[in-house]
């Protein structure tokens, strides 16, 4: 035995969760399998490597123990720097990438860079943003974000994927942010003595009245020390503040209340200033003036006296407004206060998402005109349209190169020819330089064919010798094509070419009339026995792509016979064995075969099989239980059907089944006819998705009402698969050409006026004829349109805003607050705005009086408006116009 250490390699295997399969390379004809218990696979911490002594079955101690090394993946850490992780509409999201080692140290840089996938995802909106980038260890890679407006906000996720590694941070974009004030005071450095005091001056701006003042001294002999913190207070003869409300609605009139106090023992008469120099807002009962920059009250205060000054305003955007006042005496005595008034918009936001999955490969796939439903009620303007291409359709499994390479243990010819050409197959997928193993498979693959060779006899059938169950002249045949097949793609024999072409002569005449094979083989064969081994030679037929012209009809009357024999299937291995050799055969140019039909019975097989399938509770994994074979053969053979029929996101949860089970590792081997199906399976599936070689164009095209726009185009290589459309767009046309598996998002959101969806409730008004000039006295009838009988209010608030110059009668509202299922009554705004609060309004009628008295007399009167909504349900809303002429 050598003696260099050996190098092992370690995996996960299905059978139990955590085992660990070792297995060496020092000689391809002993190599070992060595399964280590979990526990020991969790002992590595942060090692770099396990050290392992494995005992071996040789003659002396120095050749028993085999010592060496199981190397633990470095994944790299993915640092993410933001610039903050609260943002406001308009900010930019700075962010840095950085790739490190677990002490987030920088890697040492390598020549193979790294593919790094960035995206940016919004709690609503989805994928907003996505952008690969190749990065080398150890660099840096920046990038930025605008947020638009407010349809931006909500949590966000910044995700980063190196390989199968994933690291996001969160973030969040908030409509405003209250103010405060971090102040540093820089004084030169004061030097005191014991019990002495160090003195500083400091002149707080005008706008701050109050604040905390902290303090530390550092001592060489005592240390820290830290003073307790002073609240400081603005000692002033006038003080102002000033008293909003916490939010209030764009387009809604807010009170603006300053308070004025007077600290002196004298009468004040001050001049109160709202300050609007950034025309954020509109100034209501200002004689018009609505674009003022500033609006000033005068006003006198007696000696230690408070008084309120009221102003009523509408805010004209959305977001943070700061409402600054100003007070001024005749004696030039300054006060200022400062605060922010939050407005949130009257509309509310809806989202959507239109998910479309594809799969082209080598060909064309369209979808024309995709609608995307938005109303014609929305904001102007308020649409936000992106296009984002997944180029994995989403939560598809994942496979490997490492899980799909047969670990090449030793076992009968047939086995190992399988098992070497199927990791030839998987390196070549992979595009892997593993000389090793390549080079042992090869080896493998010509000495097991060797092998098989010699089992051949002078007719072209195949006899072996080893025991093995079922074992007939046919079905020893049938093992010895498959693998001979199978082996001679990578070979390319011509000798063996010969021999296979050879076997199957002696095949076809062993075909009896009605389309099966081997009546006369190994005594009485029922229709089940018959069914599975014409589909088994009818799968080796298909197989010879070069030389299927001369089997046509053979692979006709076969064909035919089972397509009359589907429907005697019932056991899940049989329906999918031949629901996979349907579809093998549809890929094959025979010239005979009936497409419709064909189409017809592997519907009617996949039905059977959905019908009889096994599934996990989480519904992730998928399987059939078979009792004439292993449930692994019947699964793999679904699988193969499955992804043939290009359903590869149903199929995925086949696949997460699969790989928990021992598709490599066969536990007592022998001579099967299903040779490593499910590994082959697996290996088909990849082909479609792991090993699907990505090479694209796509088009698309965005559509409005009357217009079409330019149209974009994103390709293979393109740095972000993510569009911003049109807000005009109502519809997306898409083309996509080349080879990919993927789905297309089309994720759209628009702001939609409440006043403008449809109404929950019925408002009556009517004016009685008792008014004048003077008293207007209404009578207002509310009911609730309900779209199911399940649906009912709480807490249901009438909102009278009176007409310009008119307030709330106080006799009418103490009539109010006498109705028994009257909650509350609310008056605001000085009166112009009254609310009146029910337990709830049904389907019936509730009614009541109220009367509005003229205050004013304005030149320019509006009307005044009724608002009925649902404490418990913002959808429950309606909206009524309140005039004194009608």
């Amino acid at each position: 035995m050598d003696t260099v250490p050996s190098t092992f390699e370690i995996e996960n295997i299905g059978r139990e969760e955590g085992d660990v399969i070792v297995s060496t390379t020092i000689n391809p004809r002993h190599t070992q399998l060595y399964v280590i218990p979990s526990a020991w696979s969790n002992t590595a911490g942060d090692e770099e490597a396990l050290q392992l002594d494995i005992i071996t079955s040789s003659g002396t101690d120095e050749e028993a123990r085999l010592t060496g090394q199981i190397q633990l993946a470095q994944q790299p850490k993915v640092l993410i720097q933001l610039s903050d992780v609260l943002h406001t509409p308009g900010d930019f999201l700075n962010y840095r990438i950085f790739l490190a080692n677990e002490l987030n140290q920088a890697l040492p840089r390598t020549e193979r860079p790294l593919n790094v996938t960035i995206a940016l995802e919004h709690e609503w909106q989805h994928t907003v943003e996505s952008r690969e980038v190749v990065l080398f260890p150890g660099e840096m890679y920046s990038g930025e974000h605008l947020f638009v407006d407010d349809r931006d906000l909500g949590d966000w996720n910044l995700t980063v994927t190196v390989g199968e590694q994933t690291t996001s941070k969160q973030f969040k974009v908030i409509l405003y942010s209250a103010p405060i004030y971090d102040i540093k005071i820089g004084t030169d450095e004061i030097v005191t003595l014991q019990n002495r005091k160090a003195t500083f001056q400091y002149n707080p701006p005008p706008h701050i009245n109050q604040m905390i003042v902290t303090a530390f001294v550092c001592s060489p002999t005592r240390g820290l020390g830290i003073a307790e913190p002073v609240q400081w207070q603005r000692q002033q003869d006038i003080e102002i503040y000033l008293h909003i409300p916490y939010s209030a609605k764009k387009l809604e009139p807010v009170t603006v209340d300053v308070y004025i106090t007077n600290n002196r023992e004298e009468v004040k008469y001050v001049v109160v200033d709202l300050l609007n120099n950034a025309n954020e807002f509109s100034f209501l009962e200002n004689g018009g003036r609505t674009d003022a920059t500033k609006k000033s009250v005068l006003g006198r205060l007696q000696p230690n006296e408070v008084q309120r000054a009221e102003f009523l305003i509408r805010p004209k955007k959305l977001g943070s407004i700061t409402l600054k006042a100003n007070a001024y005496t005749e004696g030039n005595e300054v006060a200022r206060a400062e605060t922010i008034l939050r407005t949130v918009p009257e509309s509310v936001q809806r989202t959507g998402s239109i998910v479309r999955l594809f799969n082209v490969d080598n060909s064309k796939e369209q979808y024309t005109d995709v609608k995307i439903p938005i109303p014609r009620t929305i904001d102007t303007g308020s649409e936000k349209i992106s296009f984002a291409l997944h180029r994995e359709q989403v939560q598809i499994a994942s496979l490997s190169a490492s899980m799909l390479l047969d670990k090449l243990v030793q076992s009968d010819p047939f086995t190992m020819a399988m098992r070497a050409s199927l990791t030839l197959e998987v390196l070549a997928l992979g595009r892997l330089e593993w000389k090793e193993r390549r080079a042992l498979a090869e080896r493998m693959m010509n000495e097991s064919v060797t092998k098989i060779v010699s089992y051949a006899n002078a007719d072209g059938s195949f006899t072996i010798p080893e025991q093995h169950t079922p074992s007939s002249a046919c079905w020893d045949t049938v093992i010895a094509l498959q693998a001979l097949t199978f082996t001679n793609e990578h070979l390319e024999s011509g000798e063996l070419e010969e021999l296979i072409l050879k076997a199957l002569e002696w095949m076809r005449t062993r075909q009896a009339p009605q389309g099966f094979f081997c009546t006369d083989d190994g005594g009485p064969q029922n229709d089940l026995q018959q069914i599975e081994k014409t589909a088994h030679v009818l799968s080796l037929f298909l197989h010879m792509k070069s030389h299927i012209w001369r089997y046509v009809s053979v692979i006709n009357d076969a064909r035919i016979y089972l397509l009359q024999s589907t429907p005697k299937l019932r056991d899940p291995y049989h329906l999918a064995l031949v629901g996979h050799v349907f579809q093998l055969s549809l890929q094959r140019p025979t010239g005979k075969k009936d497409h419709s039909l064909i189409n017809e019975k592997v519907t009617h097989i996949l039905a059977e099989l959905l019908d009889r399938k096994q599934q996990s509770p989480s519904g992730l994994k998928l399987w059939w239980n078979t009792g004439s074979t292993p449930d692994l053969d019947a699964t793999g053979y679904a699988l193969m059907v499955m992804t043939s029929k290009k359903y590869l996101f149903n199929a995925a949860p086949i696949v997460n089944w699969i790989k928990g089970q021992p598709y490599r590792r066969v536990m007592n081997v022998s001579i099967t006819h299903n040779s490593h199906i499910a590994l082959r399976a697996l290996i088909d599936y990849s082909k479609h998705t792991t090993f699907l070689e990505k090479k694209y164009t796509a088009v698309i095209v965005p559509k409005g009402k009357s217009e079409v726009f330019a149209q974009q185009e994103l390709h293979h290589d393109s740095g972000s698969h993510v569009l911003t459309l049109p807000s005009a767009t109502r519809s997306v046309s898409f083309t996509i050409n080349g080879t990919i598996s993927g789905a297309f998002e089309i994720t759209y959101s628009y702001m939609e006026s409440v006043t403008l969806q449809t109404q929950k409730f019925d408002i009556d008004v009517m004016r009685y004829g008792t008014s004048n000039e003077d008293y207007t006295d209404w009578r207002v009838c509310v009911r609730f349109l309900p779209r199911g009988s399940y649906e009912k209010t709480q807490m249901v608030t009438c909102e009278i805003s009176f007409p310009t110059g008119y307030i709330a009668l106080d006799d009418s509202v103490d009539e109010l607050n006498q109705l028994e299922d009257v909650v509350a009554t609310t008056l605001r705004n000085d009166e112009t705005q009254l609310s009146i609060t029910f337990e709830e309004i049904g389907v019936q009628q509730k009614c009541f009086n109220v009367t509005g008295f003229k205050r004013n007399e304005e030149t320019r009167q509006l009307p005044g408006t009724i608002r009925v909504f649902d404490l418990a349900d913002s959808t429950n809303i309606a909206y009524k116009q309140l005039d004194t002429k009608t």
